[in-house]
């Protein structure tokens, strides 16, 4: 089983096809495009940098994120996702014998998500 939430609207059609593809090798895939994980379920303003137009792949939620330059009217708004939800699901899903490997690049909001993990 494949989950992967990313925000980023520029990498939307390529993780569709990357999910199309998955599904016809067999896998049991799910990526959740303009979506990010966070804390809390609902909406976020999504920064994406001004100096990367074609794909904005410097971006952040976090205003002050010292890799992104910020521009005020460069920014999307996005579905956010509680990890920790997330997370429930997949341990409930492969039980207490399976393993749930987690990789997160979430630009800048780690620690936020983190200290909601750690308090769950």
């Amino acid at each position: 089983c494949v989950w992967g939430v990313e925000g980023n609207p520029h990498l939307t059609p390529s993780l569709l096809a990357l999910q199309q593809q998955l599904r016809t090798e067999g896998f049991n895939a799910t990526l959740l495009t303009d979506t990010l994980a966070w804390h809390s379920e609902g909406k976020l303003d999504f920064r994406l940098d001004w100096r990367d137009p074609s794909s904005g792949l410097a971006s952040s939620v976090m205003p002050d994120h010292p890799d992104v330059e910020h521009n005020a009217s460069r920014f999307v708004s996005v579905r956010s996702l509680d990890l920790g939800l997330l997370l429930r699901s997949a341990r409930d899903m492969v039980g207490d014998t399976g393993y749930v490997i987690v990789k997160m690049d979430i630009e800048g909001a780690e620690y936020p998500v983190l200290r909601q993990l750690v308090g769950t």
